[in-house]
């Protein structure tokens, strides 16, 4: 949940990402200001909007920023890796099928007692 706060005619949104190692909350936050001639309405309509849509790109890790410690990075890159590598392999998996069963077939065809010395 975004935590909405009016600061200076604009608004901070604040939304938190979880605990660092070191056991704080770590949060990210950006300023949205309304355009001149906008109604409460849809100042409030517009506010929520840019608050879901916030909280989204951080819950997706497209929010970055150049706080990273050696730890995290380390944590996150195994995790970046291991999905990358395990979306590549159901993707080789999936296009490769018809050629895995066919290869398969034709090992066990060579290896079966017919074709032992």
């Amino acid at each position: 949940m975004a935590t909405i706060l009016e600061r200076n005619g604009g608004y901070m949104i604040m939304v938190s990402e979880g605990y660092g190692l070191n056991g704080r909350q770590k949060r990210k936050t950006m300023t949205w200001r309304p355009d001149p001639g906008m109604t409460k309405r849809q100042i409030k309509e517009a506010l929520n909007t840019q608050a879901v849509l916030f909280e989204r790109r951080v819950r997706t890790g497209q929010v970055l920023d150049g706080h990273v410690t050696f730890g995290e990075f380390v944590n996150g890159g195994n995790t970046i890796t291991l999905s990358r590598i395990l979306r590549l392999k159901r993707s080789f998996d999936m296009r490769n099928c018809s050629s895995a069963s066919s290869l398969r077939s034709g090992i066990s065809g060579w290896t079966s007692s017919s074709h032992i010395i």
